[in-house]
């Protein structure tokens, strides 16, 4: 893999500017029965011919999932939430309530007008027809909270970037943002990069991901590699 700064301006003043500089591999150690692997990156440019190293960095990986020791650090990507649309129309436009005219008395009893006292058989009380009766408990009505739910749902959600990557069988969104670049771990250091044994020596990084990752991970000078290099290829 090779990265280029046509007109490479040195974060440190007193080196000035030059042109076309290059990062590229210098070194691929990779340790499988130790599940560790380490890239040697050089920043250079040529200078009547001969080539001229202005830094060198190197970023190692190791561990694999559930170890302890491991240099993993999750990546996390917001992407769109596939589920919008689903949670919006689960959103109620109408709602269940208790109703206010709700009463399930038929009759109710009031004073007997025709109440004789000295009838022992008169009642003073006497059953009538509830002129407020309602025997509805509960009654639909529009959903006062639906603007405020709906505006609740995200529209976009926060995910593990490998694990986005394991459910959608290793394909990217059209459109994401990075939340934390994180680091990963040996095992998944083999997905972002590609080569660097028998039948591959060179590295590639393909992933547009892993790319960037790599340009906001790598410092070199006392600065991201993506302020100033981009992929040549």
């Amino acid at each position: 893999m090779k990265l280029k700064a046509t007109n490479y301006v040195s974060p440190i003043p007193t080196e000035g500017t030059f042109a076309e500089v290059f990062i590229e591999e210098t070194d691929v150690l990779i340790r499988k029965n130790k599940k560790y692997m380490s890239i040697t990156f050089e920043m250079y440019y040529f200078r009547n011919g001969e080539r001229i190293v202005l830094d060198e960095r190197n970023i190692a990986f190791y561990g694999m999932q559930g170890d302890k020791e491991t240099s993993n650090k999750l990546a996390v990507i917001s992407v769109p939430n596939e589920d919008y649309e689903f949670q919006v129309a689960n959103v109620p436009i109408k709602v269940e309530v208790n109703n206010p005219e709700y009463d399930p008395r038929e009759f109710i009893n009031e004073f007997n007008p025709d109440y004789n006292q000295d009838d022992p058989e008169s009642q003073l009380m006497i059953p009538v027809l509830n002129p407020t009766y309602n025997n509805v408990q509960f009654i639909l009505i529009d959903n006062p909270s639906y603007t405020a739910q709906v505006a609740a749902i995200p529209q976009r959600v926060t995910v593990p970037f490998l694990q986005y990557l394991y459910t959608h069988e290793g394909q990217l969104p059209a459109e994401y943002e990075v939340v934390e670049w994180g680091y990963p771990n040996y095992q998944d250091s083999l997905q972002y990069f590609e080569g660097g044994d028998k039948s591959k020596l060179e590295i590639d990084i393909v992933n547009p991901f892993a790319r960037e990752w790599l340009r906001n991970t790598l410092i070199m000078k006392n600065e991201k590699i993506g302020v100033q290099f981009n992929f040549e290829d």
